[in-house]
């Protein structure tokens, strides 16, 4: 019995911890820092490539703080992938983000987005190289104003 929650937990083990470096695992990854309070330029640019990357470069200092305090509003409710064309080097991955805007404590929307990633491997790891909106649905039952 001992021999048997050893030999399962181990497998979990191995096979939760599998998919960090897979495409689907750097994008989630990418994602939810993304939601996260407290975002760092060099991080994000760790997980990043090209002109996703080259953007972050780009921005001063004042820009890159609007950047991340973007989602100072947002709470992330689900994601999940659509659709997934991968080789080698290079993948796209097909998703949908939704999440509530938050706005004096109350959720005043919910906002879904279905989104093309694409990712690259570069020395044996994948980075998001760039990120595109494909369409938006915003769900409200009040009106929305700026």
């Amino acid at each position: 019995m001992k021999h048997t929650i050893c030999f399962v937990t181990t497998l979990l083990f191995l096979f939760g911890c599998s998919g960090v470096n897979t495409p689907e695992g750097v994008l989630n990854k990418y994602i939810n820092y993304r939601f996260s309070k407290d975002q760092d330029r060099d991080k994000l640019l760790a997980m990043t490539s090209g002109q996703l990357n080259k953007q972050l470069l780009e921005k001063d200092e004042a820009a890159f703080e609007e950047f991340a305090q973007g989602v100072r509003d947002l709470k992330k409710k689900k994601f999940s992938i659509i659709l997934k064309k991968c080789d080698e080097q290079k993948c796209y991955i097909t998703y949908l983000i939704s999440y509530d805007v938050i706005k004096e404590g109350s959720k005043k929307y919910n906002v879904e987005v279905k989104k093309i990633a694409e990712l690259e491997k570069i020395s044996g790891n994948w980075k998001v190289t760039d990120v595109n909106n494909l369409k938006t649905f915003i769900d409200s039952k009040e009106s929305i104003t700026p």
